[in-house]
């Protein structure tokens, strides 16, 4: 497994739930595990799951942030967040795995790609699911 270990120092580029301001990032105080460096942009398609975003190949962009990883003690939580278990794939929701970014351009970061079937769930067209979130799931 030590070709999923994340080390201090490495990038992880969110898209949903763990965006700054969004019920993840909250929820795990990633304002003291991560490091904000930058807006992305990942090469992909994104669904509306049913109140959280989803991650697919796919020739569109999807909005995001770019985090150094300060403490790597966070991940394991993460994992368990995102439905991630690389003991046992067969429970896994989503799979955490290096990808190059968008942008920016030759950017390697950790990324969670959902691995649940699409065919039932509205795109998100333009790939920003905290736009989409407020603007679909406003109370």
């Amino acid at each position: 497994m030590s070709d999923l270990q994340v080390k201090p120092g490495d990038l992880i580029a969110v898209y949903g739930l763990l965006r700054a301001g969004q019920s993840g990032f909250v929820k795990f105080d990633l304002n003291h595990a991560f490091k904000f460096i930058s807006p992305c942009e990942i090469h992909g398609q994104m669904f509306d799951m049913g109140g959280f975003p989803g991650l697919y190949s796919g020739d569109e962009r999807v909005i995001g942030d770019i985090y150094q990883v300060l403490d790597a003690n966070v991940i394991a939580k993460l994992d368990e967040f995102e439905d991630f278990w690389p003991q046992t794939p067969e429970k896994c929701r989503y799979q955490r795995r290096r990808t190059v970014l968008a942008v920016p351009n030759n950017t390697e970061a950790w990324v969670y790609h959902c691995l649940l079937p699409n065919h039932r769930h509205k795109n998100v067209p333009d790939g920003d699911w905290v736009k989409y979130f407020s603007n679909n799931y406003a109370i």
